[in-house]
């Protein structure tokens, strides 16, 4: 759990502690959990998967919370999906890759948008989210 979690607005909280429980028990799967094939998330994709995602939550509170699930190569894959755009962004089980495919719901002849890095700096998530708030930041008026 991030300590950045005690600056967010309270209703943030509950929600990403959530999400990073749901990310740590994806380490419980048993090999071959998808129909015969599937290897569990081992602690480091875990440690990343969560540090990255939560930094991006509590950094830009109008991203939404996304889905979260295990992928079949022992990696993790987050998802978001609005009117306009559907993303999925996926941690790599082996190296600190993290990449990235938007598309856009409303407009079938945009090219989908892709992000492709290697986030070796856990605490620098700007260029992720970026890439997301262009297409998930909710304008809420308070």
């Amino acid at each position: 759990e991030l300590d950045d979690l005690a600056l967010v607005e309270d209703e943030r909280i509950a929600p990403i502690e959530a999400m990073q429980q749901r990310i740590i028990a994806f380490m419980e799967l048993k090999p071959g959990w998808a129909h015969g094939s599937g290897i569990a998330p081992g602690p480091g994709v875990i440690e990343r998967a969560n540090l990255i995602l939560s930094r991006v939550l509590v950094e830009h509170p109008k991203i939404p919370m996304p889905s979260v699930f295990p992928t079949i190569d022992g990696g993790i894959q987050a998802e978001w999906v609005s009117e306009a755009w559907a993303a999925d962004v996926k941690f790599d089980p082996q190296s600190d890759l993290v990449q990235g495919q938007a598309t856009n719901l409303q407009d079938d002849n945009l090219p989908d948008e892709d992000f492709d890095e290697e986030m070796n700096d856990l605490f620098n998530v700007s260029s992720l989210a970026e890439w997301l708030a262009d297409r998930f930041e909710v304008n809420t008026v308070r």
